[in-house]
């Protein structure tokens, strides 16, 4: 910081990143992401000052929180920028468990037909049909937690660039093992 309202980014220019555009403005970003830090903070504030209300996770861009059947949010909800929204809203979440950061599992159920879903973040994986980590399996390792456990592999792909070789290449990653694949 140069003055109270001057600030210095110091930065330099590397050939294996492409610049989006003209305009771009490291400083706008910056400031982007810190005022969403804060955005999320204040929610969270709100939650915890609110009777029988009681925070249970928060990631980059929720919060999930308990509170009393019919009562209303302790904060405006909607789907203006800067607005948190009801992601689950047709349903009640029945059981929610988290191992930590980005890793969570949740049964809901409909509030209308009764249907029963179940979902598994864990830290880029998502629920498949074949995945070894399901809800229960998820639940278990939760409540074994300082205790001796067999480890869970979990298979994922995502894509990554090469600036260097100006590839992408797709990354199955397996239990701490990575295969490259590449696709130019």
């Amino acid at each position: 910081m140069l003055a109270p309202n001057l600030f210095s980014v110091p930065y330099r220019h590397k050939k294996e990143f492409v610049r989006p555009h003209d305009k771009y403005n490291i400083a706008i970003a910056l400031i982007t992401t810190a005022m969403a830090r804060i955005m999320l903070y204040d929610y969270m504030e709100k939650i915890a000052k609110e009777k029988d209300c009681k925070l249970l996770y928060t990631d980059t861009d929720s919060c999930f929180y308990l509170h009393r059947r019919g009562q209303a949010p302790p904060f405006r909800v909607g789907e203006m920028l800067g607005m948190m929204d009801r992601e689950y809203g047709d349903w009640n979440i029945v059981a929610f468990y988290t191992g930590g950061c980005k890793q969570y599992a949740m049964k809901m159920k409909h509030k209308k037909n009764g249907e029963i879903k179940y979902i598994v973040k864990c830290r880029g994986c998502w629920d498949k049909v074949d995945s070894p980590l399901d809800f229960n399996q998820f639940k278990k390792m939760v409540e074994a937690y300082g205790e001796e456990q067999e480890p869970v592999k979990l298979e994922r792909t995502h894509f990554q660039p090469n600036w260097r070789q100006g590839e992408l290449q797709a990354v199955l990653k397996l239990g701490g093992m990575h295969q490259y694949m590449t696709k130019e």
